[in-house]
């Protein structure tokens, strides 16, 4: 009697499990995915959508409204990767369709793909131009000027050895004009003008002879240029060129050994030494030339890049070379980044940047690493952090745009951005930057702090 309850009760269990299973999966054909995606649509029940969806599209249904439903859920739930990825099989089924191609439009134009919005719009009828604004689209895409100053502090490195030497660099003056246009091909063309300058004051004394002084002064012109060419399938080829035109100056009156002391340690001698510019004072006894040798040079120098971008989803992946002849130095940088939206647009975004550079054709080479974070915390506030950990030379980057040709090595830097829109057509941008660096030949640390200041203006 017992065995025979044990059967009874196992069976039942059985049967219980086998009936769970059948009713725990849903019933799907061709009917029934239209219906409820119809349905599901028509009661914005967006998530239910892309989960049910998704399973109909593991089952093997496919066919035009089915993505174009997909697509809308991911676009309502601003997921716009995602969405542009059903809205371009939907146009598989019909490449006429004007909901398909509006909703590609904004998903590009969101997702900061500006390139790919305008290649969309070209193909609108006219009622869809008219209806999104683009039938007179201008071709100005935007105008930017931006100042700033890069200061480090009053640095007086003394060896600790012999005490004998003294560096201070003055602040850094910089400005920048900026202009995006569009070709009727949808290609876009950065261009901007920039000037730099900046003065340096150094000191160097060798055992047993006169003190040399030097006034250094760099101004430099540079013109940057930046193609980007949209192919098909979220493809995007950016040739780049930069031009620096760079101006260097250095006065060096010779001080006599008798007022050494005075640079180190101010009011030893009777007479000090006067402050800096010192061709002001040049008939102060302490100079012994009274013509101060004075160097000038002037040199041209160039920058190629060429990086390939592609979307996939969430993810952007970039490959790319820079050539340079900065200083005179042949310099080959190969760059490699990825870049994540965490939800599918540009509310969060993380990436990363390696940079393998050389300046012996390959003898050495050396990495260097940029990573970043950007994120939207308000509708019209956005912030980028990140942080350069350099090593063994200087690097161009940002596919040719941030020439970094000082003497001194740059050896990481931690840099913010913020923006703030007034409104779609003008916003305010500012950067703080920290730079660490080791000064080329005394071999000290020090820093910068680099503000800027900018306005961008799209019509």
């Amino acid at each position: 009697m017992i065995k025979f309850k044990s059967y009874k009760v196992i069976i039942v269990l059985l049967f219980l499990s086998l009936w769970a299973t059948g009713f725990s999966q849903e019933i799907i054909n061709s009917a029934i995915v239209e219906k409820k995606t119809y349905q599901l649509c028509l009661d914005k029940n967006w998530s239910e959508l892309i989960r049910y969806g998704n399973l109909a599209e593991k089952k093997g249904f496919d066919y035009f409204y089915l993505q174009e439903r997909i697509g809308i859920a991911y676009y309502e739930k601003k997921n716009y990767s995602l969405a542009e990825k059903h809205f371009q099989k939907a146009l598989n089924y019909n490449s006429s369709d004007d909901l398909v191609k509006e909703y590609l439009y904004y998903c590009a134009l969101f997702m900061g793909k500006s390139e790919q919005a305008r290649k969309q719009c070209s193909n609108f009828s006219s009622e869809l131009s008219e209806k999104t604004g683009t039938k007179n689209i201008s071709s100005v895409g935007s105008v930017a000027l931006e100042g700033g100053i890069k200061i480090s502090k009053k640095n007086t490195f003394l060896n600790p050895q012999n005490n004998e030497t003294e560096n201070y660099f003055s602040p850094a003056k910089y400005l920048q004009l900026g202009l995006n246009h569009f070709t009727k091909k949808n290609v876009s063309l950065t261009h901007c003008v920039s000037f730099f300058k900046q003065q340096s004051n150094s000191a160097i004394l060798e055992k047993n002879q006169p003190l040399v002084y030097s006034e250094n002064e760099i101004k430099q012109l540079q013109y940057y240029l930046k193609i980007n060419i949209p192919i098909k399938k979220n493809w995007l080829l950016s040739p780049a060129f930069h031009l620096v035109h760079k101006n260097y100056t250095s006065i060096k009156p010779v001080i006599h050994p008798a007022y050494t002391d005075s640079v180190f340690h101010p009011g030893s001698p009777p007479n000090p030494l006067p402050h800096p510019p010192y061709w002001e004072t040049i008939n102060h006894p302490a100079i012994i030339d009274k013509n101060p040798a004075t160097i000038t040079s002037k040199a041209i120098y160039f920058v190629g890049s060429l990086a390939i971008q592609k979307t996939m989803n969430k993810f952007s992946l970039t490959l790319g070379t820079t050539v340079s002849n900065i200083d005179k130095n042949t310099q080959y940088i190969n760059f490699g980044g990825v870049s994540f939206a965490v939800w599918g647009n540009s509310k969060l975004i993380i990436g990363c940047t390696q940079y393998l550079n050389t300046k012996d054709n390959y003898s050495t080479v050396y990495g260097s690493t940029n990573s970043f974070l950007y994120i939207e915390p308000f509708k019209k506030v956005s912030i980028t952090a990140s942080y350069l950990l350099n090593n063994g030379n200087n690097i161009i980057e940002d596919n040719g745009s941030l020439v970094n040709n000082s003497f001194d090595l740059t050896n990481s830097k931690l840099s913010f951005i913020a923006n703030f829109y007034f409104n779609k057509h003008i916003a305010l941008c500012g950067l703080y930057q920290k730079e660490f660096k080791t000064e080329s030949i005394q071999k000290f640390n020090y820093n910068y702090n680099l503000f800027v200041v900018g306005i961008k203006i799209t019509p």
